[in-house]
């Protein structure tokens, strides 16, 4: 049988003869290329007869040559053109069709004929379009996927040496892609086949994000939900671990490589905050998962490749007594006004316990909550109280104005995920100046120590100033720290207080030295 002749090949071999040849011609047509093709094709038909013969006669032929060896030859001894076509002699993959044959369904077979009449638009954007490479990578970068596999994305491009557009493709994807070059004109046309596409079909590029998830990952949030664990770390290389408030478990499965840490990250959250992970290198999200409840996300890049670190959120919301808090952290949620911050190091329970507060508030009074988080972690329903719950970023631009615009909403208790900035204290500060009750947490090792930093947080020039609002407010600093019981995963916790600001030093006023 004659051997299927690849036109990629046949494109590099031309180009380079283009270099050396004294022809006029600037460019090769696609009849020009058929022709030679075909020209190939009768000649390879020929000697693959003639070897028929001669094996039918006993006789092997002299010029018989390995079939690996033969693709050495023809595509040249130059290293590097090899390498910057993208292309690799012992690729075992399927070589494309001729120009103007007959092709299928795949973007490769159609890629040729982009720019023909009869093409049908639709076909081409589902294909194209099937969430492996999001609609706006794809025109911003005018690439165009032929062939995708588990672990290489063949990838369409004018220029195979734009380390920038491979290094995009291959973060977003978790696929090493095989660039191939082809023709400015037919790679236009196919992108401009694909925009009619999306134009037809009032395409939204939310709509074909849709990665599934491995295997692995309800099963892994299962063993969470059972062991009582509060978060679950994914890492490539790695078997998946859980981690509780004073320990650390493995879960004993296979080590997740790194197109699984794709895809996983890829299955929580939708193509805008995926692009926003690719662009900063990491990214926090709520995940809603319908069997297993609420997940807090945060996804990080490691060694190129994500690492997720997943908290579970339980559905139900304790009582200050339920967390074993002492009672008059529990009083905390009948003060009217004023600014309580809550700390504590990082994950011990000052978010549960800011929560526990504001759901303790919505079943004893009749108020207006508004709640400023990012992302939103605690869903509340409303009890007695309307809850309003706004996501930092999504809902509104900064926590600063998520302060100042709460205040003119009207709110009567105003709860803060983190203070994250000078001007976010300075604002909670001047809201509960104006009669509010602003919940808010921080973290720090201790009352005193948040404190300090609070305020030294603050510009200097407005250390006094924010001081004096801290004493107007009469702040409350409640610290906690999670204890082990000594029975399994257990822990209770240790809380302490400090009322105002009595003790703190101001800060001394420097004086410009007299001439």
């Amino acid at each position: 049988m004659p051997e299927a002749f690849n036109l990629r090949r046949m494109l590099e071999e031309i180009v380079e003869d283009e270099k050396v040849s004294t022809s006029k011609r600037t460019k090769v047509s696609q009849a020009d290329i058929k022709k030679l093709i075909m020209e190939q094709r009768k000649d390879r038909s020929g000697s693959s007869d003639d070897a028929e013969a001669s094996s039918t006669d006993g006789h092997a032929p002299t010029d018989a040559v390995p079939h690996d060896r033969h693709d050495r030859m023809e595509t040249g001894s130059d290293p590097e053109r090899t390498r910057s076509s993208g292309y690799h002699p012992t690729s075992s993959r399927p070589p494309l069709p001729l120009p103007g044959e007959s092709r299928k369904g795949t973007p490769a077979e159609r890629l040729d004929d982009g720019g023909k009449e009869g093409a049908d638009s639709r076909a081409m954007h589902h294909q194209i379009s099937d969430g492996t490479l999001p609609a706006r990578i794809i025109l911003k970068h005018r690439v165009i996927p032929l062939r995708v596999g588990n672990r290489v994305i063949e990838l369409a491009m004018e220029d195979p040496r734009d380390q920038t557009t491979i290094q995009d493709v291959e973060n977003l994807t978790g696929r090493r892609v095989e660039p191939v070059k082809v023709e400015p004109e037919l790679l236009e046309r196919s992108l401009q086949l694909f925009s009619v596409g999306r134009t037809e079909e009032g395409f939204d590029s939310a709509s074909s994000w849709e990665p599934k998830a491995p295997g692995f990952l309800p099963t892994l949030l299962e063993m969470l939900v059972i062991s009582e664990g509060s978060d679950l770390l994914i890492t490539q290389g790695a078997s998946p671990w859980i981690k509780t408030p004073l320990h650390m478990e493995t879960t004993g499965l296979p080590p997740v490589t790194a197109l699984d840490c794709v895809r996983c990250a890829k299955s929580l959250m939708n193509e805008g905050r995926w692009e926003r992970f690719l662009a900063e290198g990491v990214v926090t999200l709520a995940y809603q998962d319908p069997v297993h409840g609420r997940f807090r996300v945060q996804v990080y890049r490691e060694k190129g490749a994500p690492s997720l670190v997943l908290r579970h959120i339980p559905r139900r919301i304790p009582t200050p007594e339920e967390l074993g808090l002492p009672a008059w952290a529990g009083d905390l949620s009948r003060l009217t006004n004023g600014l309580v911050v809550l700390c504590s190091p990082s994950g011990h329970g000052k978010t549960t316990t800011l929560h526990a507060l504001v759901h303790q508030i919505n079943q004893q009074r009749a108020c207006h909550i508004i709640t400023l988080e990012d992302p939103v972690e605690v869903l509340h329903e409303p009890v007695r109280s309307q809850i309003s719950q706004r996501e930092i970023g999504k809902d509104v631009g900064t926590q600063r104005h998520a302060i100042k615009q709460a205040v003119k909403l009207g709110a009567h208790v105003i709860a803060v995920g983190e203070l994250t900035s000078p001007g976010a204290l300075l604002e909670a500060l001047g809201a509960a100046q104006s009669g509010r009750l602003v919940l808010a947490a921080f973290e720090a090792g201790g009352a005193r120590q948040a404190l300090d930093q609070l305020i030294h947080s603050v510009p200097r020039p407005l250390q006094s100033h924010a001081i004096s609002m801290m004493e107007d407010v009469n702040i409350t600093v409640v610290a906690q720290k999670l204890l082990s019981t000594g029975h399994g995963a257990g822990a209770r916790p240790v809380c302490e207080k400090l009322q105002g600001v009595a003790g703190i030093r101001k800060p001394s006023r420097s004086r410009e030295p007299r001439s």
